[in-house]
């Protein structure tokens, strides 16, 4: 049995199944962890699987973090072991725990914590913005250079000069370089 928490308590209330009785936990429908896969269990000395990170709900962003505790049972592999005869099917009427005199145990085993970080949002495409891309708190915020201001839809630089001159009509465009190609992009005259 294997379980997620935010603490390093593995009595923690608020927890996540991963491992229940050697097989993939239950998940939810729309569950973003569902992509639990267990890698190595019951023939091996070790056991592997992985899971997609996911964001406790009701958790402050600083306090992010998961940690993973693990329900390991310690069997004798010099023996035709019980333990070592396991599918993830549908329950039976025996379970993990009917194993022979080869069963030294339960061990509980613990690690984290574990941080995930979001990409940064102005890594790709800048962000969108048209000027310069702040990440603040992980979403994409644009401001423009110097002699600029940040248009209605709060992507664009426009320069003041232009702003200032009601005679001329002022034309929003996008400069995209793509694959060593240069794109001009008319987004609305002004």
């Amino acid at each position: 049995m294997c379980w997620a928490t935010h603490t390093s308590s593995p009595s923690d209330p608020k927890r996540y199944d991963l491992i229940l009785n050697g097989c993939r936990a239950p998940v939810l429908a729309g569950d973003a962890a569902k992509s639990i896969v267990i890698l190595k269990n019951y023939n091996s000395t070790e056991v592997q699987f992985k899971f997609k990170s996911f964001t406790w709900t009701n958790v402050s962003i600083p306090m992010q973090s998961i940690y993973i505790h693990c329900m390991v049972s310690v069997c004798d592999i010099n023996i035709n072991s019980k333990c070592n005869q396991h599918a993830c099917a549908a329950p039976t009427g025996r379970r993990r725990r009917d194993v022979s005199e080869n069963y030294k145990g339960d061990h509980l085993v613990s690690s984290g914590p574990l941080y995930f970080k979001k990409p940064n949002p102005c890594a790709l495409n800048n962000g969108g913005c048209h000027g310069y891309c702040n990440d603040i708190n992980g979403f994409a915020k644009c401001s423009c250079p110097f002699g600029s201001t940040l248009g209605a839809d709060q992507v664009t630089c426009m320069s003041e000069q232009l702003l200032k001159n009601k005679n001329i009509i002022k034309m929003v465009v996008r400069v995209v370089c793509l694959l060593g190609f240069i794109f001009v992009y008319k987004l609305q005259y002004v």
